[in-house]
C-alpha cells in the first residue's frame, strides 16, 4: 500500500483485512527514517511505540472486535498538542524537554476511533509565524522545493502529510495556521470545532482544526472522516521531488 493512499482507504483495506495495520505502520516509519532528515516535518517519533499500538490494532481485527472508522489508521499531531510520552514543546526553548503526562482530549477521541498515532511535528515557536522555524529543531522544508517553506503555523503536519509521511493529522488554527500551510503544500485542511471544544492539553493554540491528505479537488472533509485522500496520478516518489508526479 502506498502512504499517499487516503486514511478512509487505508481504514477500509485495514477492515476488509487486505492490509495490515503492522504493515501500515512499518510503511510510513521506513518513510519518515527516510524522508525527515529532508524535510524535519516530525521531531517526535517512537517507532516501538508505534509498532505496539499497530499490533493492538492487529489483534482487534483477528478476533472480530468492533472497529472505529480510523481503526489502523496512522496520524502525526501538532507538538502544541499532548500526546503522553511525547516532547509537547510548541518550538520554544522554554519549554524545551517537556513531555506530556497525558493525551489531550481529542487525541483520546482519536485513539478511540482506532488512529495509530505516529509521533509529533514541528512548529514555529509559540506558534506565531506562517513560516515553520524554530530554535529547538529548525527549519521544516516543503516536499514539492526543499529550498521552500512549508507555512505554518501547522507546517510541520502539512510537510509530513504531503509527504505521505502520515495519513492525517491534527494540527490548530486560530489565524490561518492550517490553511496556509495546507494552500503551500497542496493538502486539504478542514476546521472543526467540534473536536476541541476544551483547550485542555492544547498548548498556545487558538481554535481546534483538523487537517487531511485529501486531494485540492474542491472536496473539503468534515474531520478525519471526510480524507479522502491524493489525487489518482499521485505515486510515492523515489526521491524527494514533489509528492505527486
Amino acid at each position: 500500500m502506498s502512504t499517499l493512499s487516503s486514511a478512509s482507504l487505508i481504514a477500509s483495506k485495514i477492515r476488509s483485512k487486505s492490509v495490515s495495520p503492522v504493515e501500515v505502520a512499518r510503511i510510513h516509519l521506513e518513510l519518515i527514517e527516510r524522508l525527515n532528515p529532508q524535510l524535519n516535518a516530525f521531531v517526535d517519533w517512537q517507532p516501538e511505540r508505534v509498532l505496539q499500538q499497530a499490533q493492538a490494532a492487529e489483534k482487534a481485527v483477528m478476533r472480530g472486535d468492533a472497529l472505529g472508522r480510523l481503526h489502523g489508521v496512522p496520524l502525526s499531531i501538532k507538538s502544541s498538542i499532548d500526546v503522553i510520552g511525547h516532547r509537547c514543546e510548541a518550538g520554544t526553548r522554554l519549554r524545551a524537554g517537556y513531555v506530556a503526562a497525558q493525551d489531550a482530549p481529542l487525541v483520546t477521541r482519536l485513539r478511540a476511533a482506532g488512529a495509530v498515532i505516529l509521533g509529533v511535528t514541528n512548529t514555529p515557536e509559540l506558534l506565531m509565524a506562517w513560516e515553520t522555524d524554530n530554535l529547538l529543531y529548525g527549519r521544516t522544508n516543503n516536499p514539492w522545493d526543499l529550498a521552500r517553506t512549508a507555512g505554518g503555523s501547522s507546517g510541520g503536519e502539512s510537510a509530513a502529510i504531503a509527504a505521505g509521511l502520515s495519513a492525517g493529522g491534527v494540527g490548530s488554527d486560530g489565524g490561518g495556521s492550517i490553511r496556509e500551510p495546507a494552500h503551500f503544500t497542496g493538502i486539504c485542511a478542514a476546521a472543526i470545532g467540534g473536536v476541541a471544544r476544551t483547550f485542555a492539553g492544547r498548548n498556545y493554540s487558538v481554535g481546534g482544526s483538523i487537517e487531511c491528505a485529501t486531494a485540492a479537488s474542491g472536496r473539503s472533509g468534515s474531520g478525519l472522516q471526510g480524507c479522502a485522500g491524493k489525487p489518482a496520478e499521485c505515486k510515492p516518489l523515489d526521491n524527494l521531488g514533489p509528492p505527486c508526479g
